[in-house]
């Protein structure tokens, strides 16, 4: 039985994605942002222990690595980029003063510029092809992950500015936000070998800038957390080329 404890983690993970994304469908706006968000976090907490769990009972499998990336492309692929769909929707609809919600239909073609939002869970699921053949992100990643992606979008909807950006804006968000997760950029990763400052220390500072950002921002600080996570693998790039 205990092989069947990992993948059902997995698929529980899977299956807050999709509630996250019913959520956004099927509920008031307000409400669906924040039980999005809470099917999110619970989405990211499966992901990180599913693979835990199958190293400490010793079931790790292909199988399970690839039931890995399937739940991920819809929970941190496909909500991402239904999440910016909302928003770049949203944010037309503003700019021409189209009074709509945006799952009518209208014939302001403009509104279909949103559908580049989900070029998100297109990339998403190139990165995640690319990570399970790269042997060289056992320990790290190179590009953003997708959990990170989705974090960043799922919490800067909380932003009360974000729609009044023009889509234009949003619309190349979206294309560096795809860019990133597939970069060569290295990034850390918190598979922690040795608890050394030196080897936890991009750690630590992520950790404490996250908690700083929560407390001034709220949720949207987590997006900004994102930020920060790019902002300080490059610097630990740098740190390690150079030494």
């Amino acid at each position: 039985m205990k092989k069947h404890i990992p993948n059902t983690l997995t698929c529980l993970n899977m299956l807050f994605g999709i509630m996250a994304i019913l959520c956004l469908i099927c509920l008031d706006t307000e409400i669906a942002k924040t039980y999005a968000f809470i099917c999110v976090i619970i989405a990211a907490f499966f992901d990180f222990f599913d693979g835990l769990v199958a190293r400490l009972l010793h079931v790790t499998s292909p199988v399970g690595k690839e039931l890995d990336s399937l739940s991920d492309a819809i929970s941190f692929g496909l909500l991402p980029g239904f999440v910016a769909y909302i928003i770049i929707f949203n944010s037309i609809a503003i700019c021409e003063g189209v009074e709509i919600d945006c799952f009518q239909q209208h014939n302001n073609i403009k509104l279909a510029l949103a559908l580049v939002g989900f070029l998100i869970p297109l990339l998403s699921a190139v990165r995640l092809a690319k990570f399970n053949v790269d042997e060289r992100q056992s320990s790290s990643f190179i590009g953003l992950p997708t959990p990170a992606n989705a974090l960043f979008w799922i919490s800067i909807m909380h932003a009360n500015y974000i729609t009044q950006i023009h889509y234009s804006i949003l619309i190349i968000l979206v294309i560096v936000s795809g860019y990133m997760l597939n970069c060569n950029l290295p990034m850390f990763s918190f598979k922690i070998k040795s608890f050394a400052i030196k080897d936890i220390l991009f750690q630590l500072l992520l950790i404490i800038g996250a908690l700083v950002l929560v407390l001034i921002f709220g949720i949207e600080g987590l997006a900004y957390t994102v930020v920060l996570y790019i902002i300080l693998s490059v610097i630990a790039s740098f740190a390690k080329k150079k030494s």
